[in-house]
């Protein structure tokens, strides 16, 4: 029930921002990849995704940050997925973390992507 309330307020949270929203470096990896799992915009997803590669681009160690950082919050949905199949919840609090679930590996994935083809064109 606290996780469908929390998710709840990071949706409005994220619905609020403006269509011109700006990322600034003040904003730590976890947030953004908090905001990135949850977001239910997709000009807010894009550019966050476009941030998150932009800092991992060239810097090895934000790279494995976001990895590892990405690498939890899947397990963390992971684990609330066990538990809320195990008792007995709304379908909708379960589909929400399914979807929070596959977005994270997509970003994960996409990211890993990204940086792989920036790497193979430094080669070139």
């Amino acid at each position: 029930m606290i996780a469908t309330m929390e998710q709840n307020i990071i949706n409005k949270n994220i619905n609020d921002l403006p269509p011109n929203f700006l990322l600034t470096e003040q904003i730590s990896v976890q947030q953004l990849i908090d905001l990135v799992i949850d977001s239910g915009s997709d000009h807010v997803g894009v550019k966050i995704k476009q941030e998150l590669f932009e800092r991992g681009k060239d810097n090895i160690k934000i790279r494995i940050e976001i990895k590892k950082l990405c690498k939890s919050s899947i397990q963390n949905i992971e684990s609330i997925l066990k538990e809320l199949d195990n008792e007995r919840n709304p379908a909708e609090t379960v589909k929400q973390y399914k979807h929070r679930f596959l977005n994270a590996l997509s970003i994960l994935d996409r990211l890993q992507i990204e940086w792989q083809k920036h790497d193979l064109c430094f080669k070139h």
